[in-house]
């Protein structure tokens, strides 16, 4: 649901489970997990198969608790991707499998930094909502502290996996840099952006106005 409803609690569902737009569909067990994402056509047929795929991965929860350690890897690594797990718990979770996820071990650093940049955004949207219709001004701040959480990701090395995730902490870590005057991760940060925009023909005027500051931060440092 894409729609204002006042007084609706569940406004922020949408976002929460990764949607960034409409149609986002995916169907949800009864605690509210995530148990399947529904990517293709809107036909009974489609729909049908999207939830044999949801019974499969319930099913698969049902082995794991079990004690299958294989089944328990994999219903960790879709809940990482699913976003079923908040960055603290899912870190704890991932520590307790040991050897078991050590073949696993980067791609699940990218979903668990998936989810620290997911912890971090909400915290900021949150602050966001209260103000009702914040300023241009407040909203300046507001991307900055985002950026700043970002920033402290990528210096203990922890990247989102998802590409659509990365745009977004990349883009908000030069504002805070920016803010910051801090020329080496406005580097770092627009070295990476314009990697992510190199075959989009609009960019050139951003990029070209972000090597500007670039230029006046590192003019600083001298």
């Amino acid at each position: 649901m894409t729609t204002h409803v006042e007084g609706d609690k569940d406004q922020d569902l949408l976002g929460e489970k990764g949607g960034n737009g409409f149609p986002f569909l995916i169907f949800m067990d009864a605690d509210g997990n995530t148990v399947a994402h529904h990517e293709g056509q809107r036909t009974s047929e489609a729909f049908l198969a999207s939830l044999a795929t949801a019974d499969e991965f319930s099913a698969l929860r049902k082995k794991a608790a079990g004690g299958d350690a294989a089944a328990k890897l994999e219903v960790f690594m879709k809940d990482l991707e699913f976003g079923n797990m908040k960055y603290e718990a899912a870190k704890a979770a991932a520590d307790k499998l040991g050897d078991a996820a050590k073949e696993k071990k980067a791609e699940i650093d990218g979903l668990l930094a998936g989810l620290e940049y997911k912890d971090i955004l909400a915290g900021v949207n949150k602050k966001a909502e209260a103000m009702g219709q914040p300023t241009p001004e407040q909203i300046k701040v507001l991307r900055v502290e985002a950026g700043k959480g970002f920033t402290a990701m990528l210096k203990a090395g922890h990247v989102p996996a998802a590409e659509e995730d990365k745009q977004t902490f990349y883009m908000l870590m030069l504002d805070s840099a920016e803010d910051a005057k801090d020329a080496a991760t406005f580097e770092k940060a627009l070295a990476a952006v314009k990697e992510m925009l190199s075959g989009n023909p609009q960019a050139g005027k951003f990029i070209s106005d972000k090597e500007e500051i670039l230029k006046t931060l590192k003019g600083n440092d001298k």
